[in-house]
């Protein structure tokens, strides 16, 4: 009997409850593509606690609109690393610099934290 149980538990529930959580990679990718798209709201619910308590959501949303001097053009990620409740994924992204229409390759690095079972974001 404890048998059947432990592989249902295996087969069955343990599955579900580490697709619960979206990866490291999962969460900057959306982080990048809220980004691309300028959906600076969604960007900011992907933040640390204490990122949010640092810097309010209004003041995030108006510095991302008045900085706005960047078009993401395509991000591809490179690598995650994770330890525990930390995370690190690498990237890279290109972009182009709107007022001289140069476009770049840069390479990041994004920090996350594992907060009530979800990845987020802290910078």
């Amino acid at each position: 009997m404890k048998r059947i149980l432990i592989v249902f538990f295996v087969s069955a529930i343990l599955p579900c409850l580490l697709l619960a959580n979206e990866s490291p990679t999962k969460v900057v990718e959306k982080y990048l593509g809220y980004m691309q798209y300028k959906q600076y709201d969604k960007m900011y619910e992907l933040h640390t606690i204490q990122n949010k308590q640092a810097v309010p959501k209004e003041q995030f949303i108006s510095e991302c609109e008045e900085n706005d001097v960047i078009s993401l053009q395509s991000f591809k990620i490179n690598s995650e690393e994770i330890e525990s409740d930390s995370a690190i994924v690498k990237y890279q992204m290109t972009y182009t610099i709107l007022v001289i229409g140069t476009t770049e390759t840069i390479y990041q690095v994004m920090y996350l934290y594992l907060q009530d079972g979800q990845w987020r974001i802290n910078y």
